[in-house]
């Protein structure tokens, strides 16, 4: 397919309008992508933010259930200190009935 000479006086100054429109889609694309990426790098900001809250509101969790923990373990502990007083109290050779005979 050849070029016709009228055909190459209208295609000229074509070029350069459809050269700038190249260039304006480019940089057109270039803006959004650019836009997109401080959008995300705004939400990879927020989301770090939310995640660090939300780990100090389980540390504060978690460290409410040692307190617990520990309570419950000292709870068992003076029973069993309780249970071994008890314990020395009765001997265990001699048991604990009184056999009185008259």
């Amino acid at each position: 397919m050849s070029i016709r000479p009228i055909d190459l006086q209208v295609l000229i100054p074509r070029t350069e309008e459809i050269g700038k429109r190249q260039q304006n889609q480019q940089e057109q694309n270039q803006a959004e992508s650019q836009k997109f990426m401080l959008q995300f790098q705004q939400q990879v900001k927020n989301r770090q933010t939310q995640v660090q809250t939300s780990q100090k509101s389980e540390q504060d969790k978690i460290s409410q259930q040692d307190k617990e923990k520990g309570q419950h373990q000292q709870q068992q502990r003076n029973k069993k200190e309780q249970l071994e007083e008890k314990d020395e109290l009765v001997d265990p050779i001699r048991g604990t009935l009184i056999d009185i005979k008259t």
